[in-house]
């Protein structure tokens, strides 16, 4: 079964949002570990000034931090499909106004991590300063060979804050027609 990546717009009117707040490492979030009994209730997001007309709200929100921030409706599809080794983690958005927005949203956090890029076929920028992190790519291909069993949402290793969903939840989530919601097929 194939995977494809998980992405999101910041086009057509969506409000986008800035860094998470009140979360001392944020950067765990994309790291595929837990943080289900250590996540603050204070942990919010701010829509970004730099867009003020930008004010509907989407099923998925793009953010400077790379998370899949995902509202209910989204999260009970995923819950509805599988509860494979995942979390779902609560957060506070505020609008432009910083007014609390009432519905409820989630970074979604996988936490199934597989060694499964092709690193000969892919074409990879890796981190100078963390060399087991991948900085960026300009093609990415998987190993499948690796992915037979696998979960439907996994991040891969060393491209933590890529959330890889496999094709037949993939589907499911497209028919829903959810607001700023972009599936990529990989080996791009």
């Amino acid at each position: 079964m194939a995977y494809k990546a998980i992405k999101v717009t910041c086009r057509g009117g969506y409000a986008t949002l800035k860094t998470l707040k009140n979360v001392i490492d944020s950067f765990t979030v994309n790291s595929g570990v837990s943080l289900k009994n250590d996540f603050p209730e204070s942990a919010c997001f701010y829509m970004n000034e730099m867009f003020p007309n930008c004010i509907k709200i989407p099923d998925i929100f793009y953010n400077r931090d790379n998370m899949t921030v995902i509202s209910a409706p989204v999260m009970k599809t995923i819950l509805n499909y599988t509860h494979d080794n995942i979390e779902f983690l609560p957060v506070t958005i505020y609008n432009h106004k910083n007014f609390i927005i009432k519905q409820l949203f989630y970074i979604l956090n996988p936490l199934t991590i597989i060694d499964c890029i092709d690193k000969n076929k892919s074409t990879l920028c890796w981190n100078c300063i963390d060399p087991d992190l991948i900085s960026s790519f300009d093609k990415l291909f998987l190993d499948y060979s690796v992915l037979q069993e696998a979960p439907p949402l996994i991040r891969p290793k060393y491209l933590g804050r890529l959330i890889l969903i496999r094709e037949d939840l993939a589907t499911i989530l497209e028919k829903k027609s959810f607001k700023g919601l972009i599936i990529n097929d990989i080996d791009i």
